[in-house]
């Protein structure tokens, strides 16, 4: 089990899913992982659901019924060193930070710590190829709200 992050310091327990690509090879050789970002940006004013998008549609859904439209405007990938930060573009000049403080362990957990805009800085466990949603407190001039996705990779023994 996992989070989606709704606001300052309040959470909501769902199961953790896959959304998108495929497991990446082991990459310990190099002591990095790769990081995949997806920037969505979700809205009341229309019912289009970008197809890659369409789990994590339904679970916000649950939370908040009255987001119908999902985008992505901008995905991104980094390989990231142990115990580096990054930062990674959303839009309109937001940036989300990510240190991975623990790469996949036996169980294929990680541990980040993770700096999204609006919300203080987050340190969560979460399952190596699975993407975690975090839904932020911003807006942009449109009125859609920014969700981040977060992914790490690679897995041990896949």
């Amino acid at each position: 089990m996992s989070s989606f992050v709704l606001g300052r310091g309040r959470f909501a327990p769902i199961a953790l899913f896959a959304v998108l690509c495929s497991a990446a090879a082991i990459r310990a050789e190099d002591g990095k992982v790769t990081v995949s970002v997806v920037a969505i940006l979700a809205t009341d004013q229309n019912a289009v659901i970008d197809k890659k998008l369409v789990k994590i549609a339904e679970e916000v859904q649950k939370l908040n019924p009255k987001l119908t439209g999902f985008h992505s405007p901008k995905e991104t990938r980094k390989d990231i060193a142990i115990n580096s930060k990054e930062k990674f573009e959303l839009v309109d000049g937001q940036v989300v930070t990510i240190t991975i403080e623990q790469a996949a362990d036996a169980k294929n957990m990680n541990v980040l710590r993770v700096g999204p805009p609006t919300l203080g800085e987050i340190t969560y466990m979460t399952i190596c190829g699975k993407f975690l949603p975090i839904i932020t407190e911003y807006k942009t001039k449109d009125g859609d709200i920014l969700i981040i996705a977060i992914r790490v990779q690679p897995c041990r023994g896949k």
